[in-house]
C-alpha cells in the first residue's frame, strides 16, 4: 500500500468500515498481522501527488513521521486480545452445533473445515439414506 501526501475530503456515507493500516516496520510479525484480518493493511512507501508518473517516485516511509489514532489502535489491541483468548478457549473446548437439515453431511463438513472451532454434535436428516451417509 502507498501513501501520498495530498489530502482529500471523503463524506462520512462512504465509509464502509473502519481499517487498520500501519507502516511495515511498525509491525513485528507481519503474515500474522494480515492473517488476523481483512481489516489490516500495512504501508511501505509514500509519493508525493497521487498522479504518480513512475514507480521511481517512491520514497521509503518514515516510520516516525506516521500518525496513528492512539484510540483505534487501543480498541484495536484489546480486541486482539479478546480474540486470542477466544481462540484459545476454542481449542480446548470447540462449540457444538446442530445441523437442522443435515442431508449427507457436506454442510457441516464445510462448517468444520472452514470454522476450526466448531464441532457437530447432533444432524437431524429425514432421508433414512442420506442419514446413512451422513453418519
Amino acid at each position: 500500500m502507498y501513501l501520498t501526501d495530498e489530502e482529500t475530503t471523503v463524506p462520512i456515507d462512504d465509509l464502509i468500515r473502519v481499517i487498520f493500516v500501519l507502516p511495515v516496520d511498525a509491525i513485528p510479525h507481519l503474515d500474522e498481522w494480515l492473517d488476523e484480518s481483512s481489516d489490516h493493511f500495512f504501508i511501505s512507501y509514500i509519493f508525493q501527488t497521487m498522479t504518480v508518473e513512475a514507480w521511481s517516485d517512491k520514497e521509503k516511509l518514515d516510520c516516525a513521521e506516521f500518525e496513528i489514532c492512539e484510540t483505534c489502535c487501543g480498541e484495536m489491541v484489546a480486541h486482539r486480545k479478546l480474540l486470542k483468548k477466544y481462540l484459545l478457549c476454542i481449542r480446548e473446548r470447540p462449540l457444538a452445533a446442530l445441523d437442522l437439515f443435515g442431508g449427507v453431511g457436506a454442510f457441516s463438513l464445510g462448517m468444520k473445515e472452514g470454522f476450526r472451532g466448531l464441532k457437530v454434535t447432533h444432524a437431524i436428516e429425514i432421508s433414512p439414506s442420506a442419514a446413512r451417509t451422513f453418519r
